[in-house]
């Protein structure tokens, strides 16, 4: 672990936290009292990215650079499923509406929605603006980043709806949804924490 990125961690079902190592190109996963173990991805310079846990009592995670969502059991078991468009680089992931885990395809401009038997359907993000995280809004939308498009995006069902906001520049990254039921975002060009409130 020492001098590796890590760019994703999460708490898992078996009460310890998972992250993506990618300087070894494995899921680490680290007890709170300090133990560490690690399990190796299939292939190398896959670059594991984010990481949820899912709502089948596994850990579900990105793999940018060859365009996979990958999936490990608190035992250790991988299993990777290529993403319909090739050179899609799926970036954040979260569960979401119907028990099913979506994300973000950044290079292609995608939202992905995937059952947890590893079928997924894409859906493309109007005007593009490389889509980077998402969030569930616990109720029936989801909202993610458009780090280049400099907005925030919304989908209910099929429905995309986009919401800029000043300074386009900006570059919108991190997201989640705050205990005041807003929707709070970094500005990762701008240095700013962002809020919205949701209509």
């Amino acid at each position: 672990m020492p001098g590796s990125p890590i760019y994703g961690i999460a708490a898992g079902p078996d009460g310890a936290l998972w992250y993506t190592d990618c300087g070894t190109d494995s899921i680490g996963r680290i007890t709170t009292n300090g133990t560490v173990s690690g399990y190796p991805l299939h292939t190398r310079d896959v670059l594991p990215y984010h990481i949820v846990a899912g709502p089948d009592d596994a850990l579900w995670f990105t793999e940018l650079y060859v365009s996979e969502i990958g999936r490990i059991t608190t035992a250790g078991k991988i299993k990777e499923y290529n993403t319909p468009t090739p050179g899609s680089q799926p970036n954040g992931i979260v569960e979401g509406p119907r028990n099913r885990l979506w994300f973000v395809e950044w290079a292609t401009n995608n939202l992905g929605e995937m059952t947890t038997k590893g079928v997924i359907t894409e859906y493309p993000v109007p005007d593009g603006g490389n889509p980077v995280r998402i969030t569930y809004d616990g109720i029936s939308a989801l909202w993610f980043t458009a780090e280049h498009g400099g907005w925030l995006g919304r989908m209910t069902r099929t429905k995309i709806r986009r919401f800029r906001m000043p300074p386009r520049q900006g570059q919108p990254f991190g997201i989640t949804i705050g205990p005041d039921g807003a929707v709070w975002f970094c500005e990762q060009a701008a240095n700013k924490i962002g809020r919205f409130s949701r209509p």
